[in-house]
């Protein structure tokens, strides 16, 4: 878990990791809870850096209002 939480770090890349383990789900930053097929809790995203390389703080479409 330390190699992920380095090349988060380092390098900002998204890491995603699907456990059935409390003991591994405890490194993560954020926590999707599923039950049978549905999302069932989220602990919710950080917030987003408007800096980063896909990002250059534009909304993404779905966060476009009509």
């Amino acid at each position: 878990m330390e190699i992920f939480h380095q090349l988060n770090q380092a390098q900002g890349l998204t890491i995603v990791v699907v456990t059935h383990s409390d003991e591994v789900a405890k490194f993560a930053s954020r926590i999707i809870s599923f039950r049978d097929g549905c999302i069932v809790g989220d602990t919710g995203a950080p917030p987003m850096e408007a800096s980063g390389p896909n990002r250059k703080g534009q909304p993404l479409p779905e966060e476009v209002s009509p």
